[in-house]
């Protein structure tokens, strides 16, 4: 099994909580990609996210998906 889309965020914001200053992001589009068998499945989101000076930060993750029936 495997998959693949676009994936978009909105109202993104990172809290310092006080140790380094808050940021706020602009909305972003990346992607998704999915692949699996039987119940596991591995994914990818590549995403990149500009904060509010113009930087750009690499928001890439990788995940692990584990599925049962009940």
């Amino acid at each position: 099994m495997g998959g693949a889309g676009v994936t978009h965020h909105v109202d993104i914001q990172f809290d310092g909580d006080g140790f380094v200053p808050n940021l706020d992001f602009d909305d972003a589009t990346g992607f998704t990609l999915e692949a699996g068998w039987k119940w596991i499945a591995l994914s990818y989101t590549g995403i990149d996210y500009t904060d509010e000076f113009g930087g750009d930060w690499d928001a890439s993750s990788v995940g692990i998906t584990l599925t049962s029936k009940f």
